[in-house]
């Protein structure tokens, strides 16, 4: 993994001096780096941790941003590598019931605030940015909430990774267990 020198000496060659960057520098700066992304995914989190509104990047930023965009091409859902099983009828009405729990407005959706509160009941202690890292990264057709399509997808992941088959699916389970592979992501640039 790259430490925060590494990435400061990349980002270097790319915001010509000025401490920042624009979202055109930034591709070029993450190609470099090798971190693969879609641009649905990369607008995402270019406005995600721009967090001054800047339409800039500057590093802290960005290395925010890296790691959130390492650890998503590294756990990417439904790409080969992360595993994947389908789910029967019991389990997904089973997750459907967790989801609905979950979504306390009863939008359809499971959005930051709703994850926040989740996570603040079972003694998670997260920022806003770490659930809106969280919550981007589930959101597979960038609309800034999770559907039910979108969490069954968790838990197909959640299924694979069961360690006694027949163990019941924990949905509470399954978002923690991922926050928490993405906060010890963001944690390898830390050093």
């Amino acid at each position: 993994e790259r430490s925060k020198p590494g990435l400061k000496a990349v980002f270097e060659m790319f915001d010509g001096g000025t401490g920042s960057m624009d979202v055109k520098k930034l591709g070029g700066c993450l190609h470099k780096l090798g971190v693969k992304y879609d641009r649905p995914l990369f607008e995402l989190a270019t406005k995600a941790f721009d967090e001054d509104q800047s339409g800039l990047i500057e590093f802290d930023e960005f290395v925010e941003m890296f790691a959130t965009l390492r650890a998503s091409d590294e756990l990417a859902l439904g790409d080969f590598g992360a595993p994947s099983a389908e789910l029967t009828a019991q389990e997904l009405s089973d997750v459907k019931a967790s989801f609905d729990a979950i979504d306390a407005d009863g939008s359809g959706a499971i959005d930051e605030g709703e994850v926040k509160t989740l996570f603040e009941k079972v003694g998670l202690d997260a920022t806003d940015k770490e659930i809106r890292g969280l919550v981007s990264f589930l959101d597979a057709d960038g609309s800034g909430e999770v559907e039910l399509g979108e969490f069954n997808e968790l838990m197909m992941c959640a299924k694979a990774r069961r360690k006694a088959p027949d163990a019941p699916l924990d949905a509470v389970g399954a978002l923690k267990s991922m926050f928490e592979e993405q906060r010890k992501a963001a944690k390898v640039v830390r050093v």
